[in-house]
């Protein structure tokens, strides 16, 4: 299960990272849980602060989207009209009942296509990376030839019974959104073909003729099919009621204190305007304490984020999510995510300015017997977190500026890139460590890098 708890990261747009975490459902829990923590260290220039962003920017700056990940399932499974785990074998049962007249069956069918053009996917893109990495591995062609040829055929089989479908979808009682349905899948499951076999042409060099010709057969028979078929290309947050609880403590526990200075100091003398002073410091670190604890007690209450997984097959919830952030500071942050960060030795770090470090933490919880219980294929759930960071951006100079150097005893001007370096250390459910780097300039997201961790 471990294996299968994972995320990566990676450019989404100039000014758009993306975050994609995998949570592996247990087949024994009736619940799992999951914790991911984000610990942004930012160059001091930068401002990404409290003062400047706060806690309400940074989180209006994320979007969230969970779903169910694709399940993989070879093609060789797929056409098994014995597999009962086939959405293909599926909907043909469906339609051999008679099913999908009414509104469950429907339901059923158009998640059953769904599920198929997103297995399909996932099985051609899988193979395209395969070929790659073994054309990048050796030299000779006839070890991966066969594989590329009985693929072709596996695709051509698959695609000509699926679109049998089509005469089969005739069927009066069907509504005629199952046939819309139907041709909308037919489409995507077309440009997904032709989509990922024209990037094995990048290696048209290392693939024998044999091969060239057969990915060409399947390319331009989607390329002709599309034509004929007529298809066209193409946070609550309610963590103020802490806050407001925190914060009337520490006004009573002031109170107090100037009770009692009153009954034991001269109004205005020395002591009675040190004490006074003393308290109201004594006030704040009394509110952001109880802050701190009152969130540790009640997580569920004190969170900046709530979010609900609902499942449109289930029509029901199926679990929960969370968000909290803060902005800290080294000294606050765990001691295996310091050693993480400063790893790498650096004369300077005493006398720079110290990272502004933004902490976001998300606890997600499923109910996996629920979710294993109506979705037999499914072994995972997919969270993409998308970070709008424009807001990084403001505090940095222009992306270019003039050098100069000598050359021949000339002055030559040319132009330098101004970067910026991000660090990003993601804690998984406290068992897997990530850092990667964003490097970033004015224009946004220049390249990401991963270190080992």
């Amino acid at each position: 299960m471990l294996e299968e708890l994972k995320c990566s990261v990676r450019k989404h747009s100039k000014k758009q990272l993306e975050i994609k975490v995998t949570y592996p459902l247990n087949e024994t829990d009736k619940t799992n849980r999951f914790n991911l923590d984000l610990y942004y260290f930012f160059p001091a220039q930068l401002r990404v602060n409290n003062k400047r962003i706060g806690r309400t920017g940074f989180l209006n700056s994320m979007r969230i989207n969970t779903r169910f990940s694709s399940p993989k399932m070879s093609l060789e499974k797929v056409l098994d009209v014995d597999f009962d785990l086939s959405p293909l074998s599926r909907i043909e049962k469906l339609v051999d009942q008679n099913l999908g007249t009414d509104l469950n069956s429907h339901n059923k069918m158009i998640y059953e296509l769904q599920t198929l053009s997103n297995l399909y996917r996932t099985e051609i893109v899988s193979f395209v990376k395969l070929i790659k990495r073994e054309i990048k591995k050796c030299q000779r062609k006839d070890i991966y030839q066969d594989s590329i040829i009985t693929k072709m055929e596996l695709i051509t089989i698959f695609l000509k019974r699926f679109r049998i479908l089509h005469t089969i979808f005739l069927n009066n009682n069907l509504n005629e959104d199952l046939r819309v349905a139907l041709n909308w899948a037919d489409e995507s499951l077309s440009i997904i073909t032709e989509k990922w076999l024209i990037k094995l042409f990048d290696y048209s060099d290392d693939l024998t003729e044999l091969n060239i010709e057969n990915i060409k057969n399947v390319i331009n028979n989607e390329v002709l099919y599309r034509k004929s078929m007529k298809f066209r290309y193409h946070p609550r947050r309610i963590g103020h009621v802490t806050a407001g609880i925190a914060a009337g403590v520490a006004m009573a526990v002031t109170v107090l204190i100037t009770i009692y200075i009153v009954n034991y100091f001269p109004q205005n003398s020395h002591p009675f305007i040190i004490a006074i002073i003393f308290a109201y410091i004594l006030k704040d670190r009394i509110k952001d304490i109880l802050k701190g604890v009152l969130g540790n007690m009640f997580p569920n209450l004190t969170t900046d984020q709530q979010l609900k997984l609902f499942d449109p097959a289930l029509k029901n919830n199926v679990g929960r999510s969370s968000g909290t952030v803060k902005f800290t500071s080294n000294s606050a942050i765990p001691e295996n995510v310091y050693k993480i960060r400063y790893k790498k030795s650096n004369l300077f770090r005493r006398i720079l300015p110290a990272n502004s470090i933004a902490h976001y933490r998300r606890s997600i919880r499923l109910n996996s017997g629920v979710l294993r219980e109506n979705h037999a294929r499914l072994n995972s759930i997919t969270e993409i977190i998308r970070f709008q960071i424009s807001d990084w951006l403001q505090e940095m100079d222009d992306p270019t500026g003039d050098l100069w150097f000598l050359k021949n005893g000339k002055k030559i001007k040319i132009n330098g890139n101004r970067v910026y370096k991000v660090h990003l250390i993601i804690v998984l459910d406290g068992k897997k460590n990530y850092h990667y780097n964003l490097v970033l300039n004015r224009s946004g997201l220049v390249r990401i890098t991963k270190d080992e961790v």
